[in-house]
């Protein structure tokens, strides 16, 4: 938390809070881009679906907070990707994917 204060309130000389912020939206583009394709299945936009999982990411971290969590499972980010942001499919689709 120290270091991100120092990091972030270099002065206006610093780039590494800028550098930060570009790399952030970089990944949040890029993120937005992999799930465009499927937006239709999406009860969210792509960008807010991409939002979503770098904030749930970030969360479980526990960088922000100081702690040493253990690391998220893949299946995880799986499940929260697809159970968690995919809209309920209509009754019809369901019954056909049975």
């Amino acid at each position: 938390m120290i270091a991100r204060e120092c990091a972030m309130s270099g002065g206006p000389d610093n780039g590494f809070g800028t550098e930060m912020l570009a790399n952030r939206v970089r990944v949040h583009e890029a993120l937005t881009a992999l799930i465009a394709p499927d937006a239709d299945r999406l009860r969210v936009s792509p960008a807010t679906a991409a939002q979503l999982l770098l904030m749930y990411l970030v969360s479980m971290s526990g960088v922000v907070f100081g702690e040493v969590r253990t690391p998220i499972e893949p299946a995880e980010v799986v499940s929260l990707l697809l159970d968690g942001m995919l809209a309920p499919l209509p009754d019809q689709e369901r019954k056909d994917q049975c």
